[in-house]
């Protein structure tokens, strides 16, 4: 596809939703770009049209967006045409593994007005992390639990912690083969990495168990349960009891260890 982005037009956006909302009676919305607010202005002409409709709907950003593209302004607009929740990611703690190993190049004192301004206008924020990069050092791991709790004080509802996937390509994958640091090299990284939790880096700086450990470390700094999913969890019982029912059930269920073909299909 290449790197040029291809925007889709405010028009066009709005057109879908009108559809879905008078069709279907959606009521939210989940904009799965990867980053909504690339394009700050398309992104506040987005929430104009939204408000100038007057619909009653929420929507969230899932996919996350950089906290680096978006101001106070549009925070506000964002929060007026119905938007509950945005992820910001910071990916780690410590600035230089921020824009020497992730080149990711964001503040992360910029982050924390994001969050304050969020707080403001009573908008739910996540914050994503990843730990476990190639060269990344226990220390520098340390710092990203430090910030992901300084966040949460700020108001971050929940801190999203991941440990690194090399996927065959990409310069994380580059970086590990060619330092001999990839546990196995026929493993399928893929589901090794997200299905089983496993780190597939090991550095002379950290092992693929500190990483664990670290792992473990970074989870306790969430709620047991955040005011998000508590939220969800509430807006599924109201809105669709049978659902909520279902859900509740097959969770029990496995809780026991039983099958879900229990409930039927």
């Amino acid at each position: 596809m290449g790197r040029i982005w291809r925007p889709r037009s405010v028009e066009n956006v709005i057109s879908e939703m009108e559809y879905l909302i008078e069709k279907y009676e959606i009521q939210h919305f989940d904009i799965e770009d990867d980053n909504f607010t690339l394009d700050k202005n398309r992104a506040k002409t987005i929430c104009r049209e939204i408000i100038k409709k007057s619909w009653k709907i929420e929507w969230s950003t899932p996919n996350g967006i950089r906290a680096d593209t978006v101001d106070e302004e549009l925070i506000r607009k964002m929060k007026r045409a119905g938007c509950v929740r945005i992820i910001v990611a910071p990916e780690s703690g410590n600035q230089w593994v921020v824009n020497n190993l992730m080149n990711k190049n964001i503040n992360l004192n910029y982050v924390k007005k994001v969050v304050r301004w969020c707080q403001k206008y009573n908008l739910l924020v996540d914050a994503f992390f990843l730990i476990g990069m190639p060269g990344e050092k226990g220390e520098q791991i340390k710092d990203t639990i430090e910030y992901a709790r300084e966040l949460r004080k700020l108001g971050v509802n929940d801190c999203g912690f991941s440990v690194l996937v090399p996927h065959r390509g990409t310069e994380a994958y580059k970086i590990a083969v060619k330092n001999g640091w990839l546990r196995n090299l026929e493993a399928d990284n893929l589901i090794q990495g997200l299905s089983l939790g496993e780190p597939m880096i090991e550095t002379p700086y950290l092992s693929a168990e500190e990483i664990k450990q670290f792992f473990k470390m970074a989870r306790k700094v969430n709620p047991i349960i955040p005011y998000g999913k508590l939220r969800l969890i509430f807006l599924l019982m109201i809105r669709s009891p049978k659902r909520f029912l279902k859900l509740t059930i097959s969770y029990l269920l496995k809780q026991m260890g039983l099958s879900e073909g229990l409930l039927g299909t």
